[in-house]
């Protein structure tokens, strides 16, 4: 959670579909996010709610965090670079993607 002015200001400049790292690496929304007001005691308790007990909301998140694993472990043949840093250079390639624009 950042202050509500460096929220204001920085939300227009960076655009990425989400902010936890490994949604970013999932390319879709393997665990919840919470972001600013959204972060409050009541919705974090529902989403724990969620995936406390075993069930269909559990499996799935514990299943997209495994294919998340495996596709960090897994060797590259065109980059030997370790995992962390592949990742780390393609959070970077997203935000320095141009802020795109929407017209009517």
């Amino acid at each position: 959670r950042v202050s509500q002015l460096t929220y204001t200001l920085g939300k227009p400049r960076i655009k990425v579909p989400y902010f936890a790292m490994v949604n970013l690496i999932a390319g879709e929304k393997i665990v919840p996010e919470l972001v600013q007001g959204d972060f409050t005691a009541e919705r974090v308790v529902a989403r724990l709610r969620e995936i406390i007990p075993d069930g269909p909301p559990r499996t799935a998140m514990l299943e997209g965090l495994a294919q998340v694993k495996a596709r960090l472990r897994a060797p590259n043949p065109t980059d030997p670079r370790p995992a962390a840093e592949r990742a780390a250079n393609a959070v970077l390639e997203l935000l320095e993607q141009p802020a795109r624009t929407q017209t009517a």
